[in-house]
């Protein structure tokens, strides 16, 4: 049941008038009492706006507060900003969409979204409120970005290394395991900072602060500040350093620039909308809109509001970039169309960026009319068929979760990584199962690519142009999953393949520094000895694979993205290996299987993966997103002797 329906809003005069709401002087026991009055938005005396997260739905039985002498139900988090704001008592009048917008009049709703750009940017201040905090280190908080807003912060911005505690200590900040980093780092990992809304609320602002309980940070120092926490390696908390919040924090400190609507969609794609609507209506404000002529209606359904967006930003930008977001890892029957990305769930982000590959060249997108809204018509050329798919084999996470806890109940020791490798599930077992197939098809492979087997699996599995940078990473990753193997039983035929790719990688490994023996204990090697002496009948192959093991040395610590961490991070699970019939090698989503087409669309920057329909032809196809294909990343699609355009 909607909540405040009785309460006697007076209608908006037009559609370039806005309410504003102000707050009675009161103590923290009296009840929050307000009054509500409609202005124009060229003739608004002084304001303030709220920025916020509206958190849990307001109920009944929840908040409420005396607006024009009537009760007004609010949710918890507002409450707690107005108890805030009344206490500062610097702000009079103030715009609060959860108040000053009839939340149940629909087309209220719609017609104030389109303005509320204006109602942000002519605010006098907007008053960022993250939240209540009973963090005894908030106010340490405050006073470490003051410090960080300070001079001696920026000459430091520019380096590549960990910031250590003894610079620290000399910029006056505490060390980083300290509990005022922690409450730091907690601060920026507030639902708040995830928020899309917050994106044009403060892109537009002419000034911001930002209220944590009872703590003021002014946004002036909180911009100046970033330069040393946003940047600097080894400050930030993997939390805090999450995309989403990143990408939230750059528009908080000014970093904003593109106004193309796509791009500010697929940016802030990680971020929360109580309204699944509002990922492409809160960048009304900010977009430009030549071409688009979308204005915000809450009457439409979602799956229409992304539909129709993604047909104007293909006919507007003229490529498929949109596209990125529609791979189809669950092929649902209930979800259709497939081609329209679910930007409130998405099941995959994409692989690549417009610039970073361009399978179709600079090909525009040729987009047809169609009288079927859930049909979209493109262009492009039919490349090939998936002729073998192997799927990562990971359990849902229920079961996982119950696995690990019989596991650790009967061997505590065991790693993540090493219960995944017992039962062949995860990475590990995905590659050499790649590895395998690729060997069993090795000369179609070659004669198609003409690149060595190991590099072909390496570019696939990172999906880089230009592996080699992996090399030493992917050494390190498959010399760490053989030492694991060695402590699992009966894993001889993965060991003997993990030693197979191995030994191809260390030829393409360049010389570097080395030190300290990944396997320096006799008893792993003699355990690694009796292993292959079970595989082997040659004592020649035994000994020269103990003696390829032996040699590996662990590289100093450089600069450069060349430990196992740098090869786990770029590896593209929950992806679909495939190997198509005339021989390319790729990846994509996991609902492939062999005879899908893989086609390069006109305007897309990687080749696409369809099922032709059944009984339709060679007209209709699911759509089930975009792949990884070696070979056809930078427009060899085009110029291919067996291309046909359809």
């Amino acid at each position: 049941m909607a909540i405040n329906q009785s309460f006697p809003y007076e209608e908006l005069p037009n559609t370039q008038s806005f309410r504003l709401f102000k707050i009675e002087k009161g103590d923290s026991n009296c009840t929050v009492s307000c009054t509500l009055r409609s202005h124009s938005l060229e003739m608004a005396p002084l304001y303030q706006a709220l920025s916020y997260v509206w958190g849990p739905p307001a109920t009944s039985n929840g908040k409420s507060i005396q607006c024009n002498g009537h009760d007004f139900f609010v949710t918890d988090n507002l409450y707690g900003a107005l108890l805030r704001l009344r206490e500062i008592r610097d702000c009079r009048l103030i715009w609060i969409d959860q108040i000053c917008i009839n939340q149940n009049d629909l087309q209220e709703r719609c017609q104030q979204v389109s303005i509320m750009r204006d109602i942000y940017s002519k605010a006098e201040l907007v008053n960022a409120w993250l939240g209540v905090t009973d963090s005894p280190e908030s106010a340490r908080v405050a006073e470490m970005i003051s410090i960080m807003a300070s001079d001696s912060w920026p000459g430091i911005e520019n380096s590549t290394d960990p910031v250590d505690d003894k610079t620290l200590e000399s910029l006056g900040l505490p060390a980083k395991d300290s509990q005022t980093w922690v409450a730091f780092n907690n601060m920026l990992a507030l639902p708040y900072f995830s928020r899309v809304w917050i994106i044009q609320e403060i892109a537009v602002a002419k000034s911001y602060r930002i209220l944590w309980g009872s703590i003021i940070i002014p946004g002036a120092t909180f911009r100046r500040s970033a330069a040393g926490w946003l940047f600097i390696p080894g400050v930030l908390q993997n939390t805090a350093t999450a995309h989403a919040v990143k990408n939230a924090i750059m528009v908080l400190v000014g970093n904003h620039q593109s106004k193309d609507w796509p791009h500010l969609v697929s940016r802030f794609v990680e971020h929360e909308a109580s309204d699944p609507r509002d990922k492409i209506y809160a960048f009304i404000g900010l977009a430009d809109q030549r071409g688009y002529d979308i204005v915000a209606d809450y009457n439409k359904p979602v799956l229409e509001v992304y539909q129709d967006f993604v047909r104007k930003a293909i006919a507007v930008t003229e490529n498929l970039d949109i596209l990125r977001f529609s791979t189809v890892q669950d092929l649902d029957t209930k979800t259709r169309p497939l081609w329209v990305p679910r930007f409130h769930k998405l099941q995959k982000q994409p692989i690549f960026s417009q610039e970073e590959a361009l399978s179709s060249k600079n090909t525009a997108a040729r987009m047809d009319q169609d009288t079927d809204q859930g049909t979209l018509s493109l262009r492009g050329i039919h490349v090939d068929a998936v002729a073998i798919a192997i799927m990562p084999s990971m359990p849902s996470e229920d079961v996982w979760e119950e696995v690990k806890a019989r596991t650790w109940a009967k061997d505590p020791r065991l790693t993540e990584e090493m219960i995944l490798d017992s039962l062949g599930w995860g990475p590990v077992a995905w590659i050499l199962q790649a590895f395998e197939m690729m060997m069993q098809h090795e000369d179609i492979i070659l004669e198609k690519n003409g690149i060595d087997l190991t590099t072909l699996l390496l570019s696939t599995l990172t999906a880089h142009l230009d592996p080699t940078r992996y090399l030493v990473a992917f050494k390190e990753y498959l010399s760490s999953a053989i030492l694991r193997f060695l402590v699992i039983k009966d894993k001889e035929e993965e060991i003997t393949t993990l030693l197979r790719l191995l030994h191809l990688v260390l030829q393409l490994c360049p010389p570097i520094p080395e030190r300290q023996a990944i396997f320096d204990d006799e008893e792993e090697i003699q355990q690694l000895r009796n292993i292959l002496t079970e595989v082997y009948g040659s004592q020649d192959e035994i000994d020269s694979s103990v003696e390829l093991v032996k040699s590996l040395k662990i590289p100093p610590p450089t600069g450069q993205s060349k430990t196992p961490n740098s090869f786990k991070h770029a590896l593209q699970v929950d992806r679909m290996f495939f190997i198509t019939e005339l021989g390319f090698v790729g990846f994509g989503a996991m609902s492939m299987k062999p005879g899908d087409h893989i086609c390069v669309l006109y305007g897309g920057c990687t080749p696409f993966a369809m099922r032709p329909v059944d009984g339709a032809g060679d007209e209709d196809y699911l759509f089930l997103g975009e792949t990884f294909v070696n070979g056809l990343m930078d427009g060899e699609a085009l110029d291919h002797e067996s291309a046909v355009e359809k």
